[in-house]
């Protein structure tokens, strides 16, 4: 079921096979159709990083990442805007408000932050990239990105290339999340595999997550509440406010194995919940890194011109694999 309606979406959103092509479910048919890839360039990096060998070098890591780069652009036929967005490389502020958040960030080495530099600059080098922007992370732009194209048109279909579950919370009918660049399309995380997956919906993820908690990122949960048990309380109760709403009333059923103690635990931690989901949710930013997306990201097709920028970055940076495989182009 799950992968028959991902299939829909697809043949909606794409063109399809023999030359065909798809429309859109919520188009407009005067609307110029927006086909936009969003990939968050510090996830897919990282996930990237830690599957190379410790010796890769960073010219190596530049030319991989434009190699699935370039291969993920093909993924979306028609596509019409191709942005690649990363985090700050200084004190995200989030740090500021929690910071055991993504502590291990501290710990990154020199060989880490070399190649991290290298693809970056190669990204914005290619046109591919905005600067990153202080404080903030690659899922904020991404998440203001696609208000801008909302925005602009009811007729647009975006695929978010990451490999951090942060950004599942802006799945639905029209934005999917691919795992990574070498994921196939059909792949492709939707509203329905997230259901299936967590037995509610994207929308309610923000408020699982400040439940649960998340060891890896540093961010505390509800003591108590694991997934079966956050997710049956969303269930019951529609919202993290809902759940705390039952619990201060009087004699409320929370649910099943909700005795007096969970009661007291949820509310004791109330506060620190609702806080973790204003963390986590994805911040609004108007920059110029935003504000510019429609005119600066529209996706750049290699025309002669972008080649003899692109080849004579490699040059420089001696980069010359690369410089052969953007001539080959």
């Amino acid at each position: 079921m799950a992968h028959a309606l991902r299939m829909a979406w697809l043949n909606r959103s794409f063109k399809l096979g023999g030359g065909r092509r798809a429309t859109f479910a919520t188009a407009s048919s005067r609307a110029k159709p927006i086909k936009a890839i969003l990939v968050d360039g510090t996830s897919t990096f990282s996930g990237a990083f830690h599957q190379s060998p410790p010796e890769t070098t960073p010219e190596v890591s530049a030319e991989r990442f434009v190699q699935d780069m370039v291969s993920l652009q093909r993924k979306v036929p028609d596509c019409t805007h191709f942005c690649v967005f990363w985090d700050s490389n200084e004190k995200l502020d989030r740090r500021e408000e929690l910071p055991s958040y993504k502590a291990y960030r501290d710990s990154y080495e020199d060989n880490f932050r070399a190649r991290r530099e290298m693809v970056q600059a190669t990204s914005r080098a290619f046109g591919w990239a905005p600067p990153p922007l202080e404080g903030h992370e690659a899922d904020d732009l991404i998440f203001s990105a696609i208000e801008a194209i909302r925005k602009k048109t009811q007729n647009y279909s975006v695929v978010i290339c990451s490999r951090d579950k942060d950004v599942y919370s802006m799945v639905e009918p029209a934005v999917n999340v691919l795992p990574g660049p070498t994921s196939e399309i059909e792949e492709a995380i939707d509203d329905v595999s997230i259901q299936d997956k967590f037995g509610i919906a994207p929308s309610l993820l923000l408020d699982y997550r400040a439940l649960v908690g998340d060891t890896v990122d540093g961010v505390p949960g509800v003591p108590g509440v694991g997934p079966k048990r956050a997710t049956t309380l969303l269930q019951l109760h529609g919202s993290l406010q809902g759940i705390f709403e039952c619990a201060a009333g009087e004699g409320g059923d929370l649910g099943p194995g909700m005795g007096k103690s969970a009661r007291s635990k949820l509310l004791e931690h109330q506060e620190q919940a609702l806080k973790i989901r204003a963390l986590l949710a994805p911040r609004l930013v108007s920059v110029p890194q935003v504000k510019k997306f429609h005119t600066e990201f529209s996706f750049p097709r290699p025309s002669k011109k972008w080649k003899n920028e692109a080849e004579q970055f490699c040059k420089k940076e001696g980069l010359v694999t690369l410089g052969d495989y953007i001539k080959q182009m």
